[in-house]
């Protein structure tokens, strides 16, 4: 059964994504304190908080979320430690268990930054909540880690089923699937989802989440292993491609 999924707008061009189960729901990357407004209504603090890295636009609503609800266990890289009191570290292989929900297993994903994480809900279909690892039709910058290691974070995603609903953390679909349209002008899946992006966002209505399958079709940083877009592009192998399209984009 899909679980009931909401994406909370906060700041410019975030998202917190609240997740419900069957005895109460999970925040995921809580980072403006404004988070309190929509949970107003709740009668409840959520179960857990999931973090997937440590920049504040990811992390500063937790603190005001325990000052209302201080038992809250809270999921991250283990540099939040210090932060949080009810802070638990997590990392690559382990698996949550939070009442009410399926298993929720832990990957590391380093690239954006070094200890970033993601998050894979077992459900039907599986969930994914990748932070800023991945976009719909783009990817994040290297803040910390190589190029090497996020074309294999990226390609940890890119191997999950097509059906797994993704759940990054930014409204940047519009602009990156502009940038997917230079890498692959003849892409017509980019220009369809281009269309339905636009009236999703003149509606004031999120283009998120998006699937692996969706983004196979669309994301030119998913899709650097194909040969015909490392022939029109003359790079080498894979990685060389990823490189090359993460610099341009960088430029934009």
């Amino acid at each position: 059964m899909k679980q009931p999924l909401t994406a909370i707008p906060a700041l410019k061009d975030n998202y917190i994504w609240q997740l419900f189960g069957t005895a109460g729901y999970l925040l995921v990357d809580p980072g403006d304190h404004k988070v309190l407004e929509h949970l107003a209504d709740q009668p409840n603090g959520p179960q857990a908080i999931l973090v997937t890295h440590c920049h504040r636009d990811h992390i500063d609503g937790i603190a005001d979320i325990l000052c209302q609800w201080p038992e809250t266990p809270v999921y991250g890289p283990k540099a939040l430690a210090d932060l949080f009191a009810t802070h638990q570290g997590v990392g690559d292989g382990d698996t949550l268990q939070i009442p009410g929900f399926a298993p929720i297993d832990v990957l590391a994903v380093p690239g954006h930054t070094l200890d970033h994480l993601a998050f894979v809900v077992r459900g039907q279909p599986l969930l994914l909540f990748c932070g800023d690892t991945l976009f719909s039709a783009g990817c994040g910058r290297l803040f910390e880690g190589t190029p090497t290691q996020m074309w294999q974070s990226l390609q940890r995603f890119a191997a999950l089923p097509v059906d797994t609903i993704v759940c990054p953390t930014h409204e940047y679909t519009i602009s990156n699937l502009r940038f997917a349209q230079l890498v692959e002008p003849t892409n017509q899946s980019v220009v369809d989802y281009l269309h339905w992006c636009q009236q999703q966002r003149a509606q004031n209505l999120p283009t998120l989440p998006t699937s692996i399958g969706q983004e196979l079709k669309v994301n030119p940083f998913l899709r650097c292993n194909l040969p015909a877009l490392q022939l029109q592009w003359q790079q080498a192998d894979a990685l060389a491609l990823f490189i090359m399209l993460r610099q341009w984009k960088n430029q934009m």
